[in-house]
């Protein structure tokens, strides 16, 4: 028997989200619980889309990508999204914290 439901669960994990210093790489990981597996797609407050995929790549992170974070995980059945996760520079608080 195969059950399909919509995603449910949906969280990010990854490195410490604050004091990250510039130039360095920072990967975040969405996953969920979903049948048929989930398309994620990830999004920064008061932007849109940056990105697709499970996971969300910086290659050398600055003071433009700090914000907020989620992922949204989507299948056939319906769409859900992970709590905010917030980047700081290391030394710099981000303004941009509220969705």
């Amino acid at each position: 028997m195969n059950v399909e439901y919509s995603p449910k669960n949906v969280v990010i994990t990854g490195q410490p989200t604050t004091g990250i210093e510039e130039g360095t790489s920072v990967t975040l990981k969405c996953t969920a619980w979903a049948n048929p597996p989930s398309n994620y797609t990830w999004m920064k407050a008061n932007t849109s889309q940056v990105d697709t995929g499970d996971q969300l790549h910086i290659r050398e992170f600055n003071e433009s990508h700090a914000g907020s974070y989620y992922c949204k995980a989507t299948n056939i059945l319906g769409t859900a999204k992970s709590a905010v996760v917030t980047l700081n520079v290391q030394g710099f608080l981000s303004s941009d914290s509220a969705i």
